[in-house]
């Protein structure tokens, strides 16, 4: 388990990505969001990971050629 702290800002800048979508640029718009304080590289990370499990989860249903997932629909 990973634990520690997580600047403040961080929180809302992840809020702000609700119904992102994962295409080139998702890591650097997840950076910009969350800002560089303590625990933002996790964040990042989580937030990739997050997505990539959603569009593999996503892959087996008819829906999922028809649109990307998006983040909100998994959390």
């Amino acid at each position: 388990m990973l634990g520690g702290p997580v600047a403040p800002e961080a929180v809302p800048g992840v809020e702000t990505l609700a119904g992102a979508r994962m295409v080139a640029g998702f890591g650097r718009r997840v950076a910009e969001a969350t800002g560089a304080g303590d625990g933002a590289a996790l964040v990042v990370d989580a937030a990739i990971e997050i997505a990539r499990l959603c569009a593999t989860s996503s892959r087996g249903s008819s829906e999922a050629g028809a649109r990307r997932p998006r983040l909100r629909d998994h959390l």
